[in-house]
Formats: C-alpha cells, sequence, structure tokens
C-alpha cells in the first residue's frame, strides 16, 4: 500500500512539475521580448544619438543587454567583424538565428526581428531612428499579446500538468 502511494506521489509530482515548466515559458517569451526591447533601445541610442558605428555600437549592446538578447548582439557583431563576409543585413539574421535558439520566442517574433535586417544601417538618421521606433513599437504589441495568452495558457499548464498525473494514478489502480 506504502509503495502505491509513493507511486501516485511521485507521478502526480512529475506531471505537475512537467506542467509548471511548460508555464514558466510563457514567462520567458516575455522576458526574452522585454530583453530585445531593452536591447534595441541601447542600440538606436548608441547608432542614432551618439553616432557610433555600427560594430561598436553593437559592442556596447553586448556589454549592457540581458541573455538571451545578449546573444542576438553578440552573433550579429562576431559575423560583422569578419571583414567581407556578411553585410549588416545577414549579420543581423545570424543573429536573430542564434536568439531563436537560446530563447522562447515565438517564429513570428523572430520574423518580426529579421523583418528589421534590411532596414539595418541602409539609411539615414532620420530613417533609423523611424525604423527603430517602428520594431520598439511592435515588440510592445508582440509582448501584450504575450501577456493575454499566458494568463490562460500558464493555468492550462500548470492545473493540466496535476490533472494528467491524478489521471494516470486512477488509471493505473
Amino acid at each position: 500500500m506504502l509503495l502505491k502511494l509513493t507511486g501516485a506521489a511521485l507521478t502526480i509530482g512529475a506531471c505537475g512539475f512537467y506542467g509548471l515548466a511548460g508555464a514558466r515559458r510563457f514567462n520567458d517569451r516575455i522576458r526574452h521580448l522585454k530583453s530585445v526591447r531593452f536591447a534595441l533601445t541601447i542600440l538606436e541610442r548608441e547608432v542614432t544619438y551618439i553616432h557610433n558605428p555600427l560594430p561598436l555600437a553593437l559592442e556596447k549592446v553586448v556589454a549592457l543587454a540581458e541573455p538571451p538578447a545578449r546573444q542576438l548582439f553578440a552573433e550579429t557583431s562576431r559575423c560583422l567583424s569578419l571583414k567581407g563576409d556578411y553585410t549588416a543585413e545577414e549579420s543581423w539574421r545570424q543573429g536573430v538565428a542564434a536568439l531563436g535558439s537560446a530563447s522562447a520566442l515565438l517564429p513570428e517574433d523572430l520574423e518580426l526581428l529579421n523583418s528589421f535586417a534590411p532596414r539595418l544601417g541602409m539609411s539615414d538618421v532620420d530613417e533609423q531612428i523611424k525604423c527603430f521606433q517602428m520594431l520598439v513599437e511592435e515588440l510592445k504589441l508582440q509582448e501584450a499579446k504575450a501577456a493575454q495568452v499566458a494568463d490562460s495558457g500558464r493555468r492550462i499548464w500548470s492545473y493540466g500538468g496535476f490533472l494528467l498525473g491524478a489521471l494516470i494514478v486512477l488509471l493505473v489502480i
């Protein structure tokens, strides 16, 4: 009897833990979007107001950004520093790919960041300001959508994990 109770408790606990881990992904996406948005405002300031060249601006952002946004800018900076191998657009796309593998961002978030690639460093200061501000606003919208989805998603994953464990226990007993 004690063995059955222990097994039941472990099953419910394991499924509950799995559900809580799934719920945490919703919070991670919101946190990662905020991290990228903050880092983009730093890059905007470096490029448009301080007038640093893009490689130097990216290095400063890498020093100030939080993970996983740091990976986006570190990979972009690394690719851009390879003399003649990558353009700014290609470097940015490489950085977004690195961010995608290290974060909880969805493909639609990564596509939004990739849409910025052709405009990076390709226009005058006024146009760059507009491009940065537009991207930051779109990221804010993605954060708002993520927050709406997260409320219901967290509950479903949290309760669902424990309920799945209880269901398994009931089916086995």
